[in-house]
This record gives C-alpha cells, sequence and structure tokens, in this order.
C-alpha cells in the first residue's frame, strides 16, 4: 500500500490518523461487540497505517505523524 501511495504521489512527509467511528450508545449501553468494533477501527487502524509509512520516515530521517484521537459526544 506504502508504495503504490508513495510512487503516485511522493515520499509521505505527514501522517494524519483520523479516522474513527462511535457506536451512539453510553458506556452502559454498549455490547462488548460495539466496544471491540469501536476498537479495532480507533485503535488498529492507526497503527495498521502507520506502520505502512514508518520505515520510509525513519530511513529519509524526517517524518510526522499525528494521532486525532479526541472525541466529542453531545
Amino acid at each position: 500500500f506504502a508504495a503504490r501511495v508513495e510512487a503516485l504521489y511522493g515520499p509521505v512527509e505527514v501522517l494524519v490518523n483520523a479516522a474513527g467511528i462511535t457506536r451512539d450508545q453510553s458506556l452502559r449501553k454498549m455490547t462488548r461487540e460495539q466496544w471491540e468494533q469501536v476498537l479495532t477501527v480507533d485503535l488498529d487502524g492507526p497503527f495498521n497505517v502507520t506502520r505502512q509509512f514508518i520505515d520510509g520516515m525513519c530511513e529519509r530521517g524526517y517524518g510526522r505523524t499525528i494521532e486525532d484521537i479526541a472525541r466529542e459526544e453531545a
């Protein structure tokens, strides 16, 4: 994946991990399955994407990741 992206657009210097989901449930109402879905997207997602690009960033001696983990609930 990273090789295709960098072949099309050049080296990735800044990676923003901003994907996330909610299940519109309070913790009291959330099922275990819903909790696991949230954790998979919100935690495993950034890990898996960052792993694709971190070696290139290190080899170039420059790179930044931004993790957007804040959520606002009404």
